[in-house]
């Protein structure tokens, strides 16, 4: 009887050990949480709206970026600073693409020659780019853990 009483209780130890090695695996750190902060909003009216963009293995870094992965919208604060956060978001390459709609319309609004009417930034870029970005231009890479990255809008 004392045989199978051991037996048992290496089993239940292998049992254990096995689901701590479960844990530890599930928590390696793989899927983190982004936060992107957008600074520079000169004004407390509107929204902001962020995408966030992913570059899958395959893809072609010196092509422009594609659909976003998501898209979020937080009102303008008013201390001139907005956060937004992305859980579960796994290791890789990504970029941000955000504006200040002011109007609340919805959309990015374009002057006449195609500038700007309101603030916007492209992560990495501290200036409107005359074309459409590669995302090798514009990426930045998420790793492990909690990931925290600030782009200031311009106009």
């Amino acid at each position: 009887m004392g045989s199978v009483m051991r037996r048992i209780a290496e089993g239940l130890v292998l049992l254990s050990l096995a689901c701590a090695g479960i844990a530890v695996a599930a928590g390696d750190g793989t899927a983190s949480t982004l936060r992107v902060e957008i600074t520079n909003i000169r004004q407390n009216q509107g929204n902001v709206v962020l995408q966030l963009f992913y570059a899958n293995a395959d893809d072609d870094l010196d092509t422009a970026l594609g659909d976003p992965l998501t898209t979020k919208t937080l009102p303008a604060g008013s201390d001139g600073n907005v956060s937004f956060d992305f859980h579960d978001v796994e290791e890789g390459l990504y970029a941000v693409v955000a504006f200040h709609d002011i109007n609340g319309n919805g959309k990015a609004d374009h002057g006449f020659f195609g500038g700007n009417k309101e603030p916007v930034v492209i992560s990495n870029l501290s200036r409107q780019p005359m074309s459409a970005p590669a995302f090798s231009k514009v990426g930045f890479h998420v790793g492990r853990g909690d990931e925290r990255f600030s782009f200031a809008l311009y106009d």
